[in-house]
């Protein structure tokens, strides 16, 4: 249903960002496949969200790596209309994917964290393609709905016992989360949604349209 409600979004500025959490258990380092019913281990949530608006315009699930990291481009790519300005923090893989994904077509820089052993000192804007504007080089309102995220759904809470059995129930937790958050959940800042102030929608939608919207979308077969 998000699909179907996301699409053909003009933007100005992207912030994409990861985080972890973990399905079954905490450690499985010896096994590097895909993240599908069966695996058991740590896995990393992928979101790109709208700067201004707050929506939340693509997110991902798998391992932290390029494969992932092009997944998340690819489909903040079929989202979005026009140029834009993208910025993400030093993971070496998004500078590829976002290559793959819109060629030219954005402006991308990455915020690289500065280090002085495990403590972090500093950050400094990098360019990576086309002609970002520095000051924009952020990523502070996506790292601040990874802390909304975790507050909101336990299953990936830090140090929580409550992580997925199963990958499809993250799946479906988070796309839940992301269709409450972007439709249902009104912005302190905004005093709207964030789908209202993307101009997807002129009004709230509440939990019961939300669901039945998805059982609709289920029940017509796609």
């Amino acid at each position: 249903m998000l699909d179907e409600q996301i699409k053909g979004l003009k933007v100005n500025y992207v912030q994409a960002d990861e985080l972890c959490t973990f399905i079954g258990k905490k450690n499985n380092p010896e096994y590097h496949g895909l993240v599908m019913n069966g695996y058991s281990g740590e896995v990393w949530v992928f979101v790109a969200l709208d700067a201004e608006s707050k929506l939340v315009i693509s997110h991902t699930t798998g391992h932290r790596n390029g494969y992932t990291a092009l997944r998340l481009m690819s489909d903040l790519r079929k989202r979005i209309v026009g140029e834009f300005q993208l910025s993400t923090d030093g993971f070496p893989a998004y500078v590829d994917a976002a290559e793959v994904a819109f060629g030219t077509e954005v402006h991308f820089g990455q915020l690289v964290k500065i280090y002085s052993g495990d403590e972090c000192i500093g950050a400094r804007p990098s360019v990576v393609a086309g002609y970002p504007k520095l000051d924009k080089i952020s990523t502070s309102y996506v790292e601040r709905n990874n802390l909304t995220m975790r507050m909101s759904v336990r299953r990936i809470a830090r140090k929580t016992n409550a992580f997925s059995k199963k990958s499809e129930n993250l799946v479906a937790a988070l796309a839940l989360h992301f269709g409450h958050y972007n439709l249902c959940r009104v912005h302190r800042t905004l005093k709207m949604t964030p789908a209202m102030a993307a101009g997807i929608t002129d009004h709230i939608w509440s939990l019961e349209k939300l669901v039945k919207g998805a059982l609709t979308w289920r029940e017509n077969g796609n």
